[in-house]
């Protein structure tokens, strides 16, 4: 719904309701079935002090499905007590929230196209899994398996602010330029994998790992007229990612690095074709990263599983020809 206070106020509300039905235990004693209902809305109040310019206010709320650890009774006595004893274990894991509150401005002219933007997000019951390895790959009596799961809601904000600008510097030449800032936190989380690498299993006040915390884009073009209905262009980007966290506990992480890329092109009616080269500086830092275990050795009968990290190669400088046409 949208609705006009005024010349310069406005306001817009939005929902979505959703019924969920989970199943945990399937085909096991203890299967159970729970619906989840929840409500998803979302309001934003937009303000125009002038031509051009839009300064807005939003808050909305994501929700997903809880779930149950029906299974931990099915386990072995020992494996029941690693479970029951991790910080805030509960039979019943509720629904999962996040209430996500924005504030930004946005301005626009001829020349110049900006945007600032501050968020904070507030994350509910996240659903911490949580693996206990089982002995001889049975967790329980008939009940074979190589882990015991359970997940465990744990809390999380994340906080961050977001930049764009678009320059036209004349009728041939543009730039644009966008970096972004992001604290994303565990507030309290348990990763008793970590102890094997690290010591500690306690990932409370820890950086989300898997996304970097920082980064920035500029990219600038040169447009002009070659021959006929022919232009061409010269594109060159540079691209810098900050560091990403690969485990947890942040013992390990991908560095921060930094990728330049160049395109060389002509186009017409839709038509384009270009050579390009990406990664010019060939930068080897990793693309992304997982901590995982690996069995790296057999000990008689039994594998033995040492933590290892699941890497995402890079790729490498790159050059190529690129030939692309668009269909109205």
């Amino acid at each position: 719904m949208h609705y006009d206070i005024n010349d310069q106020f406005a306001a817009d509300f939005e929902g979505r309701w959703a019924s969920d039905r989970v199943t945990n235990s399937y085909e096991l004693a203890v299967q159970s079935s729970s619906v989840f209902t929840g409500f998803a809305p979302r309001a934003i109040l937009t303000y125009k002090p002038a031509q051009g310019m839009t300064i807005y206010g939003s808050w909305a709320r994501g929700i997903m499905p809880g779930t149950a650890n029906l299974n931990v009774p099915l386990w072995s006595p020992a494996i029941q007590a690693q479970a029951r004893a991790v910080p805030g274990f509960t039979v019943n894991v509720g629904q999962e929230t996040v209430d996500n509150f924005e504030l930004g401005l946005k301005r626009q002219d001829n020349i110049f196209r900006y945007a600032l933007t501050g968020y904070y997000m507030n994350w509910k019951n996240l659903k911490n899994q949580i693996n206990f390895p089982c002995p001889a790959n049975l967790c329980g009596p008939n009940l074979p398996g190589s882990n015991a799961i359970i997940f465990v809601p744990q809390p999380a904000h994340i906080y961050g602010v977001e930049a764009e600008i678009n320059w036209a510097i004349n009728e041939h030449w543009d730039m644009n330029a966008s970096a972004d800032y992001v604290h994303a936190r565990y507030v309290r989380y348990v990763d008793p994998a970590a102890i094997a690498a690290t010591g500690t299993q306690d990932a409370s006040g820890k950086t989300i790992p898997g996304f970097p915390g920082s980064q920035a884009v500029l990219t600038t073009t040169y447009r002009d007229t070659l021959s006929g209905d022919w232009d061409w262009f010269v594109r060159g980007n540079v691209a810098y990612t900050g560091r990403i966290y690969v485990d947890t506990v942040n013992f390990a992480w991908i560095r921060p690095n930094v990728k330049l890329n160049a395109r060389l092109g002509v186009e017409r009616n839709g038509m384009r074709f270009e050579v390009y080269g990406d990664n010019l500086t060939n930068d080897k830092a990793w693309t992304g990263g997982l901590r995982g275990t690996q069995n790296n050795y057999h000990l008689a009968a039994a594998a033995v599983s040492q933590v290892s990290a699941i890497m995402a190669l890079p790729r490498l400088r790159t050059f190529g020809i690129r030939a692309t046409m668009q269909f109205d």
